[in-house]
């Protein structure tokens, strides 16, 4: 005896149809700033296809002292990238509020990692930029290609770079 399907819905009518694609995507990421690094590296361990684009001919890592909070650093312990980013990093349990005097306003103590497993950190910009771009295979970071044009349709998308050239997603 078969199990009964939900509201009578027959099995059938939940196959893919043959307007799904059944080819993996490709994905086209417009800058290599950290949310681009961070998304490459998140499909690097998917082993979904993409490709970086960086306007710029030269990667520098730019910026100074950043703040993560803790609901973000599960996606790093599972991209396996945690106890490298901790390694640089410093946990603030404690935020302090000052006018442009500097006169204290407040000050809050965070409780989250007793709650959560994991705290506030503090890090300097260049060393996690640093991390994230080293895990990228270099072939898939693509320098001097500003992106001047996007089209978008049921097909996919397609981007066109200053220097003339373009390239093909989903």
């Amino acid at each position: 005896m078969s199990n009964p399907t939900p509201n009578n819905v027959s099995t059938s009518s939940l196959a893919p149809s043959s307007a799904v694609s059944v080819n993996p995507p490709h994905v086209i990421i417009a800058g290599a700033g950290l949310a681009g690094l961070f998304l490459g590296n998140l499909l690097e361990k998917a082993g979904i296809s993409y490709a970086i684009y960086e306007r710029t001919a030269q990667i520098k890592p730019l910026g100074s002292i950043m703040c993560l909070s803790p609901n973000i650093l599960p996606a790093f312990e599972q991209l396996g990238l945690y106890e490298e980013l901790m390694s640089f990093s410093k946990v603030s349990r404690v935020c302090s509020f000052y006018t442009d005097k500097l006169e204290l306003v407040g000050r809050t103590e965070s409780t989250t990692g007793k709650m959560i497993g994991y705290e506030r950190i503090l890090l300097a910009r260049p060393p996690l930029y640093d991390m994230l771009f080293n895990k990228i295979p270099a072939h898939k970071i693509n320098l001097s290609k500003k992106l001047v044009s996007l089209e978008q349709d049921h097909k996919g998308v397609k981007v066109q770079f200053e220097d003339g050239s373009a390239a093909e997603g989903d």
